[in-house]
């Protein structure tokens, strides 16, 4: 959050205050050297006068602080110098955008030392070399400037940077391919070169064992011509086109091979047929004796 203070540290060149430092510098030979201005005191070892010590600080301190040829410094220690407005604010909030109010954040008509070595003045800003993608960041404190982040998903023309940033695979209709088969439409995606590429194909969804109809496969209930006994309705059954179909009813069950069993009848045989068979012998016996006595 934004935080404003108002600008009061002004800064002060003819001001006296109570300084530690030294007004005059011994040169020798009982001579030395001081300062034009009453109350300022000699900075360091160079031959600037500031009207305090803290202004000194400053001074020596590098560019935060002073203008551009150190003619003008912020009388506050560790305050922070506003080149196009030729005022300071306080370190805490270094950025004024007109010259009356001082700011946490970079303003706009911001200058000052931190503006001059920053790339950027937000952490939303950001750039893009190629299909790097840079972001503006604050690092160290007040000093913006862009990192690089590299190859990133949605910046600088980048889809992707792995499959896993490609959309999931479609599958799209089924259909039946030379009644042996059931396919299925499918659209993936692979990640090439920062690019989702698409990959449409047919994929085998099953093997059918007897054939394809209407995208469903119908599965093998028996071979043409195939023949079995139903033992439940006591019939032999024959497979046409996939499916066993009814051929005759037996009366005495039906065989493993899918034929009707026979019965022998043996009353049928030692009361009917063995009678019949032993009188045409005894027939047959008289008949030739019949003939034989007839020619003697």
């Amino acid at each position: 959050m934004k935080k404003t203070f108002l600008l009061t540290l002004l800064i002060l060149t003819s001001l006296s205050l109570v300084s530690a430092g030294s007004h005059c510098r011994p040169l020798g030979d009982d001579d030395q050297w001081c300062c034009d201005d009453s109350g300022y005191v000699i900075c360091g070892s160079t031959d600037t006068c500031g009207p305090n010590d803290v202004w000194c600080d400053n001074y020596l301190s590098g560019g935060k602080s002073c203008n551009g040829d150190k003619s003008r410094c912020c009388n506050d220690a560790g305050s922070i110098y506003a080149y196009n407005f030729d005022v300071c604010c306080p370190a805490t909030s270094p950025y004024t955008p007109d010259g009356k109010w001082c700011y946490t954040t970079p303003q706009t008509n911001s200058d000052n030392w931190y503006t001059r070595k920053s790339e950027c003045t937000s952490t939303s800003q950001t750039k893009c070399q190629a299909l790097d993608f840079y972001q503006c960041s604050e690092d160290p404190k007040y000093i913006y400037m862009f990192r690089f982040k590299g190859a990133t998903k949605g910046q600088c023309g980048v889809e992707c940077v792995n499959g896993n940033d490609c959309p999931a695979e479609i599958l799209g209709d089924k259909f039946c391919l030379d009644n042996t088969a059931l396919m299925q439409n499918a659209t993936s995606y692979t990640c090439d070169n920062y690019k989702c590429v698409q990959h449409i194909q047919d994929k085998l969804v099953e093997a059918c064992t007897y054939k394809c109809s209407d995208t469903t496969c119908i599965p093998k209930i028996c071979d043409e011509n195939q023949t079995k006994c139903n033992t439940l309705t006591n019939t032999t059954e024959i497979c046409i086109n996939n499916k066993y179909v009814e051929v005759q009813k037996c009366n005495y069950g039906c065989a493993e091979n899918g034929t009707c069993k026979t019965v022998i009848n043996w009353n049928y045989y030692i009361y009917f047929v063995a009678p019949l068979v032993i009188i045409s012998i005894l027939v047959i016996i008289l008949v030739l004796y019949l003939i034989r006595k007839s020619k003697n």
